[in-house]
């Protein structure tokens, strides 16, 4: 007997609101143009996606730059001290205005040197003093929603998107409570790895722990896995437990008892965060 299954995004046949009853998303959601195209426009495009830290943030003129939904985004802070957000694209020719991060307190487009100030208004334009009805005014960069939350950069796309902090309730505050310094931190290390995997893929991974005695010893040794949680809430997850011990397989710390935890979040739709044992985590 041949059965057949349909499988569209919408509405697909055997997905249950009950995980023990509910299939995976069929195979081509991870791998149809179309499907991620679309993922774009619905998903990332309207959705808080994670820039940085405020740790590089901290002076006038300082700006990290990130992509979402295929745009290139600059935040930069404001000779004001007010943190904004713009499309990094100069709006004579549409060349990148900025790469990576740093901190200029004039922001000039390398292509024909159009200059921007850090609240994006425009300027100087080279020759435009020749054009009797040019305005300045017009030709602004244009604005991204920018938002903070325990200290971590996020923007939007969407300019009607609810606030993330009223989206996210709760989870600044657990972050906090498992990290208490985590404004005085400081990027120490960066790895970058390229995937060639769809995002979700690693997000359905990261989201279940099946995986962990298996594939990750060292983490089981090092969490007390009776004491794992997994909590779903509005737009992200808990994945807390406490440590084993405070001399693993993968380190050795001391610390008191808020410094035994492990706390681990997934915020929708793509970022993770995790605080270890031990101190400074």
């Amino acid at each position: 007997m041949t059965i057949e299954r349909k499988h569209t995004l919408a509405g697909i046949e055997g997905l249950s609101t009950d995980p023990a009853r509910s299939y995976t998303l069929p195979a081509r959601a991870y791998f149809d143009p179309a499907v991620f195209a679309r993922e774009n426009e619905k998903v990332f495009a309207r959705a808080w996606c994670y820039a940085g830290h405020l740790g590089a943030l901290k002076n006038a003129g300082d700006y990290i730059t990130c992509r979402v939904a295929d745009e290139n985004i600059l935040v930069s802070r404001g000779k004001d001290g007010v943190l904004r957000a713009f499309y990094n694209v100069c709006q004579h020719r549409a060349h990148e205005i900025v790469k990576g991060s740093g901190c200029a307190k004039v922001l000039t487009c390398p292509y024909h040197a159009w200059s921007y100030r850090t609240d994006g208004s425009l300027r100087t334009a080279r020759g435009s003093e020749h054009l009797p009805d040019f305005d300045k005014e017009a030709f602004g960069l244009k604005p991204v929603r920018v938002e903070t939350l325990a200290s971590f950069v996020f923007v939007n796309l969407d300019p009607d998107a609810p606030a993330l902090k009223d989206q996210s309730e709760g989870l600044e505050d657990e972050i906090r409570a498992y990290c208490p310094e985590i404004d005085g931190l400081v990027l120490a290390h960066r790895a970058t790895y390229d995937i060639a995997g769809n995002w979700k893929n690693s997000v359905d991974n990261f989201l279940e722990c099946y995986h962990c005695h298996v594939a990750h010893s060292d983490f089981c040794d090092l969490v007390d896995m009776d004491t794992y949680r997994s909590v779903c809430h509005r737009i992200y997850s808990s994945h807390c437990g406490r440590s084993r011990h405070t001399a693993s397989r993968a380190y050795t710390y001391s610390g008191d008892d808020r410094a035994q935890k492990f706390g681990s979040w997934w915020l929708w739709p793509n970022l993770s965060i995790e605080v270890f044992p031990g101190a400074p985590n």
